[in-house]
């Protein structure tokens, strides 16, 4: 992909809203975007509120030109996995963006680069689109380790993309 290519592609901007709002503060919040957005921007917008509220924002953006998307997807397809939510699950909801690999997933839940593989592949089966998160802690950083971490969250994509496309 040339640079020129590049320039010509739509932006993507996604708010997520983390473990924030409640159905009255995101009704406010979803028509605050909807009437200041009007598509009047080459880019296109991805709404990610918490899991409970999915349905809530989806009914919200009904036939409009924002996008609905996840904060988070379980690496497993179905079962008896509590609390989590399946990529076809998020798909029945229109969803079609979810965000992987937050640094607070890795941190606070420490989520290896395999299961964040994993999600990739798992969002992907279900045609919702993936958006990684990728970075390195401020430890990393002053070691001088980011490129590695960073390479090392990218590779384990790559890989687990390849092992799963043969």
């Amino acid at each position: 992909m040339n640079k020129s290519s590049l320039s010509r592609r739509r932006q993507l901007v996604v708010g997520n809203w983390k473990m924030n709002g409640n159905r009255q503060q995101n009704a406010i919040l979803v028509q605050g975007i909807l009437t200041a957005w009007q598509d009047n921007f080459n880019a296109d917008v991805v709404i990610c509120p918490p899991d409970v509220y999915l349905q809530q924002t989806a009914e919200l953006l009904s036939a409009r030109s924002i996008f609905l998307g996840a904060q988070n997807v379980s690496e497993y397809w179905q079962g008896a996995y509590t609390g989590e939510v399946s990529a076809q699950m998020l798909a029945d909801l229109n969803c079609r963006f979810v965000i992987i690999g937050h640094n607070e997933r890795r941190r606070l839940v420490h989520e290896t680069d395999d299961q964040i593989a994993q999600k990739f592949i798992a969002a992907q089966r279900a045609n919702v689109t993936p958006i990684l998160c990728v970075g390195e802690s401020l430890q990393h950083r002053q070691q001088g380790l980011q490129l590695q971490v960073i390479k090392a969250q990218l590779d384990a994509v790559f890989h687990k993309q390849e092992k799963n496309v043969l």
